[in-house]
């Protein structure tokens, strides 16, 4: 089941070390460049724009993307959705 872009967010902030709530207006890795690149080298993720794909700590994560900038934030949901 897909997530909605709050949960996508949420999650993605949690695996960043962000208070969400606290930068609820402030912070958007789905809508700032600035904010997702952040978060993914926070995460330790490797992007290669031109195949889309995306490795978390040397792990193949997401292949053939066609919105790379949406998946960062997908990965990052799914790291923060495994984090107790």
């Amino acid at each position: 089941m897909s997530k909605t872009d709050k949960e996508l967010l949420e999650l993605a902030a949690k695996a960043g070390g962000i208070d969400y709530e606290r930068n609820l207006y402030k912070w958007n890795p789905l809508a700032n460049d600035g904010d997702r690149y952040v978060l993914a080298k926070k995460l330790d993720l490797w992007v290669d724009f031109e195949n889309g794909m995306i490795c978390h700590r040397g792990n193949l994560v997401r292949d053939s993307v066609k919105d790379i900038d949406r998946a960062i934030v997908e990965v990052a949901a799914d790291i923060g959705e495994a984090m107790p």
